[in-house]
C-alpha cells in the first residue's frame, strides 16, 4: 500500500473509531441539566397530576414538551432547577407527533438549546435529560443509537407489534408514521418531553411513549427535524384531553416531591407511582394467566380492580415490580424483602449476569434462579407444585423477555378442625443480563377446616366472606408478583 493510500486508510479507521465514540461530553449534558425544566401539571382528566420535562426552544419565553403530558390539564407550571415554577399556556402543537410549545408567562432566562435535524450516527451515544418518575431534580441517563437509524429512518410503526400498532392507530396519541429515533435502552415515565443531546451537545429528539404504562421499557423518541414545523403550527387557544387514555403513553406520572427509592442487592429501585389493578392489568405480559389468577384470588379483592399497586422500577433496564400499595420493601442480602401481613410477605431477588456469551450467561442466571427455589424448598419442607399456577413452559418474547412463573403449596392439620396453608407464587423474569426473581410467600395462616371446604366448593356459608377477607394480603400479593414484569423493546 503506498503511503498516501495508508493515509487514507487510517483516516477512514479514525473516523469509525470516533463515530463510535461519538456523544455528548459531560460538561454538554451537565449544561442540559441546568437548563431543563419539568412539567407539573394539574386538574388533567382522568387523572390528578401528571409531570415530564420540556426545554427551552425556540427562544427565551417558550419550551417544547411531549402534548399528552398536559393534553385536557387546567393548570400547566414549569419549574427550572434551583427556580420556582411558571405558569405556562399552550401556543402551537403537532397532534399528530405528540409535541408541543407552551409558553411561559415569564422568560426562562435560559439559552435555547441547538437542535439538529438530521439522524444521529448509528453507534453514537445520546442522553436523555429528565425528570424519571417525577423526580424533584433532573438527571440524565445514556442510550445508544441503534443500527436502524440510518436516512430516511424509522416509522413509528416499524418498531411496534400488530396489536399495539393497531392500538395507535385507532386511539393515538401519535401517528403511527411520526419519524422516530429507535434506541437501544429504555427510558421511564417522566422523560415524556425529555430532550435527547446528543453528538457536539444538540437535541436529536424529544421523548415520547413507551410500551407499558408507568413501567418502564423502551421508549420512542420524536425526531427532533419536526420542530420547525411546531414553530409554524397554528396557534391554539387550548388543548383537547387525548380521546382515549393510552397505556402506551407515559402521562400520568404524578410529580414527586420526594422519590422514594430502595435497595435490592445491587439494584436500585425507585418507586414510579401507584396503579389501581384496573389500569396495571391491561399491559400484563400473560392476560390469560392473569384471568386465570383473578378467578381464583378475585373473590377476596376489591370490586372493580380498585386495589391499588406501587410500582418500583429498576431504572437500569426497565424491571417492575409491583407491590401492594404502602409495602415498604428492605434491603437483604441478594436483594430485599417487604413484609405485606403477619402471614404474607415478599422476596426479591435482583442479578446482573456478567458473561457476555448468551450461552454462558443462560447458564449463570439459571443458577441463580434455581438457587432461588431452592431456598424456598428449604424453608418449608413439603412444598407441591401447584399445576395450576405453574407454566408447562417459559414465555417467550421477541425483544428476548423470558418469564416463567410457578405455584406451590403445602397444606397439613395443626387441630382438630384447624388446618394450616402455605403457599409460594413466584415470577422468574430475565432480559438480557438482568435477572429479577419475586414471590409471594404464604406461611403459618391457619383456616378451620370445615369452613374452608364449603366456601372452596362455592356453598353458602355465612361465614364465608370472613373467610374470604382473611385472604385478601395474599390475593394483592400474588396478583402483584403476576403483574411484575420488564416492559417490552
Amino acid at each position: 500500500m503506498t503511503r498516501a493510500g495508508l493515509a487514507a486508510a487510517t483516516a477512514v479507521l479514525l473516523a469509525a473509531a470516533a463515530g463510535q465514540a461519538q456523544g455528548p461530553t459531560p460538561a454538554q449534558v451537565q449544561a442540559a441539566l441546568r437548563d431543563v425544566g419539568q412539567v407539573e401539571a394539574t386538574g388533567c382528566s382522568g387523572s390528578g397530576a401528571r409531570s415530564g420535562t420540556a426545554f427551552v426552544w425556540p427562544d427565551e419565553a417558550r419550551v417544547v414538551t411531549a402534548r399528552h403530558v398536559v393534553a385536557g390539564c387546567q393548570t400547566v407550571r414549569v419549574r427550572f432547577p434551583g427556580r420556582p415554577s411558571v405558569m405556562a399556556s399552550p401556543e402551537r402543537e403537532l397532534v399528530r407527533e405528540d409535541l408541543l410549545l407552551l409558553r411561559l408567562a415569564q422568560p426562562s432566562g435560559k439559552r435555547p438549546v441547538v437542535i439538529e435535524t438530521r439522524l444521529p450516527p448509528v453507534h453514537a451515544r445520546v442522553a436523555a435529560v429528565g425528570y424519571a418518575l417525577g423526580a424533584p431534580t433532573p438527571a440524565d441517563k445514556l442510550l445508544t443509537v441503534d443500527a436502524t437509524n440510518v436516512e430516511p429512518g424509522q416509522k413509528l410503526r416499524h418498531v411496534l407489534p400488530d396489536r399495539i400498532r393497531a392500538t395507535i392507530q385507532a386511539n393515538g396519541p401519535w401517528s403511527i408514521e411520526t419519524g422516530i429515533v429507535r434506541l437501544d435502552g429504555n427510558l421511564l415515565p417522566g422523560h415524556s418531553g425529555a430532550p435527547l443531546v446528543g453528538p457536539g451537545g444538540t437535541v436529536v429528539a424529544v421523548g415520547a411513549g413507551g410500551l407499558q404504562d408507568g413501567a418502564g421499557g423502551v421508549v420512542w423518541a420524536v425526531r427532533a427535524a419536526y420542530l420547525p414545523q411546531l414553530a409554524r403550527a397554528p396557534v391554539v387557544a387550548s388543548l383537547q384531553a387525548l380521546s382515549r387514555p393510552s397505556s402506551l403513553a407515559f402521562a400520568d406520572q404524578a410529580p414527586q416531591a420526594q422519590l422514594q427509592s430502595a435497595n435490592c442487592g445491587t439494584f436500585t429501585l425507585a418507586r414510579s407511582r401507584t396503579v389501581p389493578l384496573s389500569v396495571l392489568g391491561r399491559d400484563t405480559d400473560d392476560p390469560r394467566g392473569l384471568q386465570q389468577l383473578l378467578a381464583t384470588v378475585g373473590v377476596a379483592l376489591r370490586p372493580r380492580g380498585a386495589d391499588r399497586f406501587d410500582l418500583w422500577v429498576d431504572q437500569a433496564s426497565g424491571a417492575s415490580i409491583a407491590l401492594p400499595e404502602g409495602t415498604r420493601l428492605v434491603n437483604g442480602p441478594v436483594g430485599c424483602v417487604a413484609a405485606v401481613s403477619p402471614t404474607v410477605g415478599f422476596n426479591i431477588v435482583t442479578y446482573r449476569a456478567t458473561a457476555t456469551d448468551p450461552a454462558a450467561r443462560q447458564a449463570e442466571i439459571q443458577q441463580v434462579s434455581q438457587a432461588f427455589e431452592y431456598g424456598f424448598m428449604a424453608a418449608l419442607p413439603g412444598l407441591v407444585a401447584d399445576p395450576s399456577f405453574t407454566y408447562m413452559l417459559p414465555l417467550f418474547r421477541p425483544d428476548g423477555f423470558v418469564v416463567n412463573r410457578k405455584g406451590a403449596r403445602r397444606d397439613f392439620q395443626t387441630g382438630f378442625n384447624q388446618a394450616q396453608t402455605d403457599y409460594v407464587f413466584l415470577t422468574h423474569m430475565t432480559r438480557g443480563n438482568t435477572y429479577v426473581g419475586v414471590s409471594a410467600v404464604r406461611m403459618n395462616q391457619q383456616v378451620p377446616i370445615d369452613t374452608a371446604m364449603a366456601c372452596g366448593s362455592g356453598q353458602p356459608n355465612p361465614q364465608c366472606a370472613a373467610y374470604h377477607a382473611a385472604f385478601a394480603d395474599w390475593a394483592r400479593a400474588a396478583v402483584g408478583v403476576h403483574l411484575s414484569t420488564i416492559p417490552p423493546i
